[in-house]
């Protein structure tokens, strides 16, 4: 039965008050339940039976499971506390148990979900194929991730991933491809990790019974991978199409980290306006949904927009990024480190001190993420560039550059115009050209752009707009009418692409037109 029947039928016995058949359904479906990308819906429809009729541990586990996946924080703790007196039957509902509670606990410590985590696999290690194994190794595999663990934990994706095929489990078998490939991105592995996506979609739409969009999702890891070897185009259009098919699933959980990387394309390509759609993207999406994670990444975007744009940052969008620093310290997400660091540079923020990055680079040394090592060596050699230490300096920089060597990273070489760069001319001259021409280039073009395109007249308006000037009075000035004025203002609003006489000085400074 696939799931869509299962789904009708289970909503059938719970409306015509079937529980006990409706609970039997569930059970003996679990891994069609659990492959369906929409299990909130599911959820909808089981959280309306009564706990009683869960009579078998099975049954428990998989309620305990579902309430998980959807937040039901109630309903997991009477799952849970019913267990502390019954005891388990069989590997599989060990395996199933210890799982769950490894994923409840793994928020508070990590290491004690890690251990639960490992358990779940070790009882169920020697049972045959099943989805209740292949959903312990997914766990495992998420887990070992989030402690920085990539190589074993795309190991235990990619056991899933054989698992779940001959489950038929069709979305998560491209869930877990994606986490595999997506752990060989951090790892620099980009060539693997690219080919592996898009092996796994061709084979898919070879295959008419597999559904085309879960094989897009692969496009996620690829998309990635081409933005860390600055092909900023390709990257582009593998992540547009992988938006598209989360888009057509209705799929919350990838969104976050497909935008991250949107965005960076368009800071690197300086494209104010697309930065700003992907802020008000994922402030929409996420409108409903309180995720701390999603939250820091929205305001870290916006620091990193108004860095970028010139613009002024409210001093409540870093003291935000600051708390979350003194509660979680390194456990922060890349991205959050990232701004505070960048923050630092600019003596907008003081948290992060000299001695916590060296701190944070001893600790991705040998187990972080290859792109955000290289991305914190370069903001080091900014940084003691800035104290006129040329030999510390070069010498982080020379470690970014092997970095560049060993995997081709060069995406955060190009994404701002450090200081520090001129030091590469004595590393790499070939680099050190292209990079000059690279920056020098975007300001031109940006700056070439907008002077061919406002008028003598306009350009003269702009600049007594910037030294406060009323409509009025830039009227009488230029001895022209009131209407007149505000039509070429309004014109030179829509060429600077910006809603106010703030934006336009401040944009027109930024390009050096006044």
């Amino acid at each position: 039965m696939d799931d869509f029947n299962v789904t009708d039928k289970i909503k059938e016995y719970v409306d015509n008050n079937d529980f006990n058949k409706a609970v039997s359904l569930l059970e003996n479906n679990f891994g069609v339940i659990f492959s369906n990308h929409n299990i909130e819906q599911i959820y909808d429809t089981v959280s309306m039976i009564n706990y009683k009729y869960f009579i078998s541990n099975k049954s428990k586990l998989l309620l305990g499971w579902m309430a998980f996946l959807c937040g039901d924080n109630i309903q997991i703790e009477e799952v849970m506390t019913s267990f502390d007196d019954i005891k388990l039957n069989s590997p599989e509902e060990s395996s199933l148990y210890y799982s769950l509670k490894s994923m409840i606990v793994f928020s508070k410590s990590s290491d004690e979900g890690l251990k639960y985590s490992k358990l779940s696999v070790d009882l169920i290690k020697d049972s045959e194929d099943s989805f209740i194994k292949a959903n312990a190794y997914l766990t495992y595999g998420r887990q070992l991730t989030s402690k920085n663990q990539y190589r074993t934990g795309a190991e235990y994706f990619e056991k899933a991933q054989k698992l779940f095929k001959k489950n038929k489990s069709n979305f998560l078998i491209f869930n877990s491809l994606v986490s595999e490939c997506l752990n060989l991105h951090a790892l620099g592995e980009f060539d693997d990790a690219i080919n592996k996506s898009l092996r796994a979609v061709k084979f898919s739409s070879s295959k008419k019974s597999e559904p085309t969009l879960y094989s897009n999702l692969a496009y996620l890891p690829v998309g990635m991978c081409y933005y860390e070897l600055n092909k900023l185009s390709l990257a582009k259009t593998n992540l547009e199409k992988s938006k598209k098919a989360l888009k057509s699933l209705g799929i919350v959980n990838l969104h976050g980290i497909l935008e991250l990387y949107l965005f960076k394309i368009y800071y690197t390509l300086n494209d104010d306006k697309n930065m700003e759609k992907i802020i008000e993207f994922l402030e929409n999406i996420f409108k409903n949904i309180q995720f701390s994670e999603i939250k820091l990444l929205i305001t870290s975007l916006k620091i990193k927009y108004n860095l970028k744009t010139n613009k002024k940052i409210p001093h409540t969008w870093i003291e935000e990024l600051e708390i979350a620093y003194k509660m979680n310290g390194f456990k922060l997400p890349f991205f959050v480190l990232e701004v505070l660091i960048e923050l630092r540079l600019k003596k907008l923020s003081l948290d992060l001190s000299d001695d916590n990055l060296i701190e944070l680079l001893d600790i991705i040394r040998y187990e972080g993420n290859i792109p955000n090592k290289q991305s914190l060596l370069l903001y080091l050699s900014e940084l003691y560039f800035n104290k006129n230490n040329k030999d510390k300096s070069i010498t982080f920089l020379k470690w970014a550059h092997e970095l560049y060597k060993d995997y081709g990273i060069l995406s955060n070489f190009y994404k701002d115009n450090l200081k520090c760069f001129i030091l590469i001319e004595e590393l790499d001259n070939s680099m050190y050209l292209k990079l000059k021409e690279f920056f020098s280039q975007a300001e031109d073009k940006m700056k070439t752009f907008f002077i061919e395109d406002l008028t003598e007249r306009e350009l003269e308006i702009l600049k007594i707009i910037s030294s406060g000037k009323s409509n009025k009075e830039i009227s009488n000035l230029l001895y022209i009418t009131l209407g007149t004025t505000k039509w070429h203002i309004s014109n030179i609003f829509g060429k600077l692409q910006v809603k106010n006489r703030t934006q336009a000085v401040e944009k027109a400074k930024k390009l050096n037109l006044i």
